[in-house]
């Protein structure tokens, strides 16, 4: 069978905004952390006010407050193709990308110290050749949408589980090399959207323990990379619960501590470890918003964090002027999170950050509205949207680097898509009434 129609429910992008606040306030409410802001209150009715505009923007660029039933045609074999060439793109661009770092960068001389790599790699770096790897690498994040959806049309076999595991390849890479995690959560996000667009988890028992254990396996794993991390750099991983950025306005509690001591990273202990510094890492972010806005910082980058690699291009490399120290002067605390409006606010202040909220909202919502009503071509970017929108309450993924790579790997393949070898999706129908209902 070369067609098959599926039905889809494309969720609201305001969906995933409100998921990542409530599970901002459950991790929150049961961290075992000490929160302290000295403030006034104006910054957090700034920040809720800010919150509504984009959540309204949300739902108007969306049209509904509800999800939209949309069917779509897959062409099991333009879809094929298309996976492969996602495949050799991505994985090309991996290669690339890995021989720019290692050996042009690192000098062949990367090894297991996070410190030592970090140093090596954020010097220099060959322009061209590491935005062409950067660029198409991240393709290889995109790989599961396609690999769902031919599921979703009953293909199976070994080749789609390969593709699955290559998907890794990008995400794991920085991880491995320098300890950075945005990478893998951009990657978790957008591929946990395109499984329940496609169906690929069910909310049964068996698909919740799985997700449980998955959930603690990450967990686990970031607070081991963040252990390494602070070890290398001669801390103590517990006293950096008190020291480090991320801990400034969310440290420990001090009988967690005590224990940690005691413990240390073994058995137990080591989840633990990696609970408290979770929840260090998805909390302190809008503290440091409220930080920010009480200092008034606002405007003080001009757009270089919202457009930071046509910045690089444009400012950096064709100019000749170094944007880093730009943002880090403009910031009030560099290196730490700000939730998805805090670079909104460094870029364009005060008043510009509710103007961008409202075009920002706008702009993610007809994106999905796009996905539900016009050409399949639009599901890449509903999904690469929602899945940044998971984390809003933590960070803005939208201007890290892994980010706008992958939202520029996005649009290449969006290109890519209006070519007819590789037009593997087609809306056929609208179904407002039962998405989940497979059209006649």
């Amino acid at each position: 069978m070369s067609q098959c129609a599926i039905s889809l429910r494309i969720s609201p992008p305001h969906s995933a905004f409100v998921i990542s606040i409530a599970f901002y306030f459950v991790v929150w409410l049961l961290a075992p952390l000490q929160y302290s802001y000295g403030g006034t209150g104006m910054a957090p009715v700034y920040v809720a006010f800010c919150v509504l505009v984009f959540f309204g923007a949300l739902v108007i660029g969306f049209g509904s407050m509800r999800a939209r039933g949309s069917a779509i045609a897959i062409d099991v074999i333009k879809a094929n193709r298309l996976a492969m060439a996602l495949a050799f793109m991505g994985g090309g661009g991996f290669v690339l990308k890995m021989l720019e770092r290692v050996l042009l960068r690192g000098g062949g001389q990367l090894g297991t110290d996070f410190v030592e790599n970090r140093g090596l790699l954020i010097e220099g770096g060959s322009g061209s050749l590491a935005f062409a790897g950067s660029l198409l690498g991240a393709v290889l994040v995109l790989l599961p949408i396609v690999v769902f959806a031919l599921q979703a049309a009953g293909e199976r076999g070994w080749k789609l589980r390969i593709m699955l595991l290559l998907s890794l390849a990008y995400p794991l890479s920085d991880l491995l090399l320098m300890g950075s995690r945005s990478a893998l959560v951009g990657f978790l996000g957008t591929t946990l959207v395109a499984a329940v667009l496609f169906r690929r988890v069910r909310l049964t028992w068996a698909g919740l323990v799985s997700l449980s254990v998955f959930a603690i396996a990450v967990t686990w794993i970031m607070g081991y990379v963040f252990w390494l991390r602070t070890a290398q750099a001669g801390v103590d991983p517990v006293a950096s619960m008190y020291q480090s950025g991320y801990s400034t306005f969310v440290p420990i509690r001090d009988d967690t501590a005590a224990e940690l001591m005691q413990t240390g990273a073994s058995g137990l202990g080591s989840l633990k470890y990696a609970v408290v510094h979770s929840s260090q890492y998805l909390t302190h972010g809008l503290y440091e918003l409220f930080y920010a806005i009480e200092g008034g910082y606002g405007g003080e980058t001009r757009g270089l964090q919202t457009f930071y690699i046509p910045s690089k291009i444009v400012v950096d490399g064709i100019m000749g002027v170094e944007i880093e120290p730009i943002i880090s002067q403009g910031q009030a605390r560099p290196g730490v999170f700000t939730t998805l409006l805090g670079p909104i606010y460094y870029d364009y202040g005060i008043y510009g950050c509710v103007l961008a909220c409202v075009l920002f909202g706008w702009g993610c919502g007809r994106i999905s509205r796009n996905a539900a009503s016009r050409s399949g071509v639009w599901i890449f970017l509903h999904v690469v949207v929602l899945g940044l929108l998971l984390f809003a309450s933590v960070m803005n993924l939208f201007v890290a680097s892994s980010g706008q790579y992958l939202l520029l790997a996005t649009i290449a393949v969006f290109v890519l898509m209006r070519v007819e070898r590789f037009r593997a999706f087609e809306t056929i129908a609208m179904q407002p009434s039962n998405p989940r209902r497979e059209p006649k």
